[in-house]
């Protein structure tokens, strides 16, 4: 995952500064100054500024002196993923019934606890987004959690041998919630979050378990690669929102959507590609020799 961070924090300098003309000069002291980004510190709040910017804004902000000019935002998640998983790893391996009975149901319940005791409290939320840990690890720790649990279910159904019943029982409901996500798409409902993972994660624990009759027409390969694929898009695409209009300003917003999709995979893929056989290589050689 550190690669595909690495990946998008450079891209986001490279292209976040070409944009706001930045003189050539003031390049190494702004990279010094970024190296919480680089390292993955900076999403979690440790320093500087993460609120998305418009190109004036960035301009007036890097000419003040100010450090750390990438505004990558969605980075955050990665770099929490990073640090957060020390911690759910090492209490899996010493204890997975104590992890599945006790610590990923109070880690989920506690985070959705903080959330709503935090909502519209302005203040804390800006204070805790500026140190970050409150908040961003707990919210990490607790998707982590689940995407755990996640994992056992799944492993169980897997190795369970499916009746006929059973085979049509997860094919009727797994039509039913592909046919609920294409409704409240096309008819634009929205709902909390915590509403919307009620009918995400069953329908993602159906599709990975492989035995009802609608996921077995996906094939493994193609979802691994699109799985795989999805973290480098998420690393470069609100770079794109940045660059496209500035490249593009009098493009119509259907056309640029279209645009913008067929740039992030292309770049998406380039970025795989190059941490597949150019840095991840060379990070597993060096702790070999290590």
């Amino acid at each position: 995952m550190y690669p595909a961070l690495l990946g998008g924090v450079t891209f986001a300098f490279i292209v976040r500064n070409w944009i706001a003309g930045t003189p050539l000069s003031k390049i190494p002291s702004l990279l010094a100054g970024s190296m919480f980004e680089f390292l993955g510190l900076f999403q979690l709040g440790l320093v500087g500024y993460n609120e998305q910017k418009t190109t004036e804004q960035l301009v007036q902000f890097i000419n003040e002196g100010n450090v750390s000019p990438l505004w990558n935002g969605p980075l955050w998640y990665i770099s929490a993923i990073l640090i957060v998983s020390v911690l759910i790893y090492y209490v899996l391996v010493k204890n997975e019934d104590f992890f599945i009975a006790f610590f990923c149901p109070l880690v989920i319940i506690g985070s959705y606890g903080y959330a709503r005791l935090n909502q519209g409290a302005d203040f804390l939320r800006t204070t805790t987004g500026w140190l970050g840990i409150p908040n961003n690890l707990l919210r990490v720790a607790a998707g982590m959690c689940v995407g755990c649990l996640m994992y056992f279910v799944v492993d169980y159904f897997k190795k369970k041998t499916f009746s006929k019943g059973m085979t049509l029982t997860f094919t009727i409901l797994n039509a039913l919630l592909i046919v609920y996500f294409v409704y409240t798409i096309w008819n634009g409902i929205k709902w909390s979050e915590f509403a919307n993972n009620a009918f995400i994660i069953p329908f993602t624990i159906i599709m990975l378990v492989q035995k009802d009759l609608i996921s077995k027409i996906f094939d493994n390969h193609l979802s691994a690669y699109l799985g795989k694929l999805s973290l480098y898009f998420y690393c470069c695409h609100i770079v794109f929102v940045f660059l496209l209009p500035y490249l593009f300003p009098e493009m119509s917003y259907g056309t640029m959507a279209i645009v913008f999709v067929i740039a992030c995979f292309i770049w998406s893929n380039v970025m795989m590609l190059f941490d597949d056989y150019v840095v991840t290589p060379l990070v597993r050689n060096r702790f070999k020799k290590a």
